[in-house]
């Protein structure tokens, strides 16, 4: 019975270790950076670090961390989603026209995006 007692405590409190982030099969030391989605747009000639941003920013993206800014977003949580998509194919649309090239992974969750051959 002390056995069960005993496992039982340990278990609720290391809980976080087994479900939380362990969940994906590695530790979180070994978790890969986050990495912006700014990051992964390059042009063929060198471009500087400052000019994709301020690129990236023109484009819609978000100027604090290098991920997608939210405007404007509907108030019905359906149309949220739906908006969202259509922001971020709008900002990819920006770059590819200022000659920049995805180098970010594409696959069929994300098909559909311009950055990856979608019209």
């Amino acid at each position: 019975m002390k056995f069960i007692l005993l496992f039982s405590c340990c278990l609720a409190l290391c809980s976080c270790g087994i479900g939380g982030y362990w969940m994906n099969g590695m530790p979180p030391s070994m978790m890969p950076p986050y990495v912006p989605a700014r990051d992964y747009w390059v042009k063929e000639e060198p471009v500087d670090v400052s000019n994709r941003a301020n690129d990236w920013i023109e484009c819609g993206g978000d100027p604090q961390g290098g991920g997608t800014a939210w405007k404007n977003l509907p108030d019905n949580e359906k149309e949220v989603v739906w908006y969202r998509k259509k922001y971020f194919k709008e900002i990819q649309r920006c770059m590819l026209r200022k000659g920049y090239i995805y180098t970010g992974v594409c696959h069929e969750f994300n098909a559909d995006y311009p950055a990856c051959g979608a019209p």
